[in-house]
C-alpha cells in the first residue's frame, strides 16, 4: 500500500481527521442511509429483519478488529441479522489483492472461508500467502490463479468501491445496520444496542403488512444517499467507572451462590483464562466465608479474544451448572487455566463427577455457546473491557482490587441495604429495587488522551507520523511512547525530526 494512501486513511481512522485533499463526510447515527445489499457477498437468512452492510478492507487492522466482534453477534442473533460485506480498500490502487483473491474464491462458492482465512492470518498477505489459502481451503488452484492473473473480479470489485464513494464511505470499518450507520471497531455492545432499536423498528414493519424479505428495502428506500461534511459525534463506547452504581443483571447462566434474599450481591464478569481472575479467586472465597448468608456471588462470562480456550470453557462451565456442578467445576478450571483444551475440559468434568455424555455432547453442539454470548454481550453493553470487573449491589470495581477495598465496599452497601429494607422493602426484592437507581453507563467519545489506548505496533507507527506531520508534539510523543521496538522507534524519532518534531 501507498504510505500517503495508508496515512491520509489512519488519519481519518486514529485521529478523526479527513484526507488533506478532501473534505471530511460524517455519517449520523440518527439518520438512515439508502445503501444497496445486492450484488456483495452475504452471510445470514435473505429474510432477516436487520441487515447489516460493511465497508471493510483486509488490510485495515481496526476491520480484522471488528471482524471478530461480527462474529459474535451473528451467533447472538442467527435468525435475525444478514452480514453483507462491500469491498472498500484503503489504497484502491495497489492494496486490492486480498479483495480480488477474496472475489476469486467467492466465484467458487467459498468467499466466508477465504474472508475469516485472511482475517486469521497475518496483515498484508502476498500472492503466494493467498494461494497457500486457496490449497487449504481446497480451491481449484489453476482457475485461482488465472482470475488473479487476469484481474477477472476487477469490474466487480471496482462496483463496490464505487458504491462506497457514492456514499462518501472514507474509512473503514463502516457499518450501515438497516440503514443507521455504526462508525469504526465498535465493541459488542454499541452493536447490539443498535440491532435490538432495529429489531424493534424491523417487526413494526412486518405487522404493517410487509414480508420480512423486502423489511430491508422498505427501510431504506427512503434513506439519505451520502454523509455529510456537518461535525457529528459516532456512537460512542461505553466506559465503566469505579464507584457508580450500574443496572446489572444476573444473567442467564444461573452461576451464583449464596441466598437470593442476601442483603449484598457481587457480580463478577470473569474469564476461566485471565491470570488477574485467578489472583483475585482467593479474595472472592475470603468474602464469602466473611459475610456468609449476606453475601450472594453471581458469575457471568466475558470470554476474551485474546483466550483462545475461554470461550469453550465458559460453555463447559455452564454445562457443569446445568448438571448442577458449576462451582466444583468453576474452582478446578480456574486453578488450571493453562489446561484449557478440549481434551483437558473433558479430564476435569471427569475429576468433578459430570456426565461424560452429555457434557460432550453440550460441547459438540455448541448447545451453551448463546449463554455465554449473552453474558459477554450484556458486560460490553456496560462497557465491561476487561476481566475480573466486579459490580457489588451495581457498584463497579474493576480489576483485582485488594481485599480491604472489597470489604471496604461490602460494608457501606450492607448498612445502605439494611435502611432500605428497614424502609419496607422486602429482601427478596431488595436489589432489584436498589440497582433500578443506577447509573446508566458513562460513555466517552473519541481517543481518550488519559487513559489507556489499544492498537496494534503498526497503527501507533502510522499515529506518530500522522501526528508529526500535523506538528502536533504532544499528540505524536503521547503514541511514540507506546513504541517497544527499538528499531522502530529509531525509525520513527529520524522521520519525525524531518517534519520538525524531536522525539525523547
Amino acid at each position: 500500500m501507498k504510505l500517503a494512501a495508508a496515512l491520509a486513511i489512519a488519519a481519518a481512522i486514529v485521529l478523526g481527521s479527513a484526507p488533506a485533499d478532501a473534505q471530511r463526510i460524517n455519517f449520523d447515527p440518527d439518520v438512515v442511509y439508502k445503501v444497496s445489499a445486492d450484488d456483495a457477498p452475504s452471510l445470514g437468512p435473505k429474510d432477516a429483519l436487520v441487515t447489516i452492510v460493511e465497508f471493510s478492507d483486509f488490510y485495515c487492522g481496526f476491520c480484522r478488529r471488528a471482524n471478530s466482534t461480527l462474529r459474535k453477534l451473528m451467533q447472538l442473533y442467527p435468525r435475525e441479522v444478514r452480514l453483507v460485506y462491500v469491498h472498500s480498500p484503503l489504497d484502491p490502487e495497489d492494496g486490492t489483492l486480498a479483495a480480488e483473491a477474496s472475489l476469486a474464491a467467492a466465484a467458487q462458492g467459498q468467499f466466508w472461508r477465504m474472508h475469516d482465512r485472511i482475517f486469521a492470518g497475518p496483515r498484508g498477505a502476498d500472492r503466494a500467502l493467498l494461494e497457500r489459502y486457496a490449497v487449504e481451503l481446497g480451491l481449484d488452484l489453476a482457475r485461482f490463479k488465472r482470475d488473479l492473473d487476469t484481474r477477472a473480479h476487477r469490474r466487480t470489485l471496482h462496483k463496490h468501491i464505487e458504491r462506497g464513494n457514492r456514499l462518501g464511505v472514507q474509512s473503514t470499518p463502516l457499518f450501515f445496520v438497516n440503514g443507521r450507520p455504526v462508525v469504526g471497531a465498535r465493541n459488542l455492545g454499541v452493536f447490539k444496542k443498535v440491532v435490538d432499536r432495529e429489531l424493534q423498528r424491523a417487526r413494526q414493519v412486518v405487522k404493517g403488512g410487509v414480508a420480512r424479505g423486502r423489511v430491508y428495502q422498505a427501510t431504506v428506500s427512503q434513506g439519505a444517499s451520502r454523509g455529510t461534511t456537518d461535525q457529528i459525534a459516532p456512537l460512542p463506547n461505553p466506559t465503566i467507572e469505579n464507584g457508580k452504581r450500574y443496572r446489572v443483571g444476573l444473567g442467564p447462566s444461573k452461576h451464583a451462590s449464596g441466598r437470593d434474599e442476601a442483603l449484598v450481591t457481587l457480580v463478577e464478569f470473569s474469564d476461566f483464562e485471565c491470570p488477574y481472575c485467578l489472583r483475585a479467586a482467593p479474595t472472592v472465597a475470603m468474602l464469602k466465608k466473611k459475610y456468609g448468608d449476606e453475601l450472594r456471588v453471581v458469575y457471568r462470562h466475558v470470554p476474551l479474544d485474546g483466550h483462545v480456550h475461554a470461550q469453550l470453557a465458559a460453555e463447559a462451565a455452564v454445562e457443569a451448572q446445568r448438571q448442577g456442578k458449576f462451582w466444583p467445576f468453576h474452582d478446578r478450571i480456574l486453578q488450571k487455566q493453562h489446561q484449557l483444551t478440549r481434551s483437558d475440559l473433558e479430564t476435569h468434568a471427569r475429576a468433578v463427577g459430570l456426565d461424560m455424555k452429555a457434557f460432550q455432547t453440550a460441547l459438540d453442539r455448541r448447545t451453551h455457546m448463546r449463554t455465554v454470548l449473552t453474558d459477554f454481550a450484556d458486560g460490553a453493553a456496560m462497557g465491561v473491557t476487561g476481566t475480573p470487573t466486579f459490580f457489588i449491589n451495581g457498584v463497579a470495581m474493576r480489576g483485582a482490587r485488594p481485599p480491604a477495598e472489597f470489604v471496604l465496599a461490602i460494608d457501606a452497601e450492607l448498612a445502605y441495604a439494611k435502611t432500605v429494607v428497614a424502609s419496607g422493602v422486602k429482601r427478596k426484592d431488595l436489589y432489584a429495587h436498589i440497582i433500578n437507581s443506577g447509573d446508566e453507563p458513562a460513555a466517552k467519545v473519541g481517543i481518550d488522551t488519559k487513559g489507556p489506548i489499544i492498537l496494534d505496533q503498526g497503527d501507533y507507527h502510522m499515529a506518530v507520523l500522522i501526528a508529526c506531520r500535523g506538528g502536533d508534539a504532544e499528540r505524536a510523543a503521547l503514541f511514540f511512547k507506546e513504541i517497544k521496538d527499538k528499531r522502530r522507534r529509531e525509525s520513527i524519532r529520524a522521520d519525525c525530526k524531518t517534519l520538525g518534531v524531536e522525539l525523547e
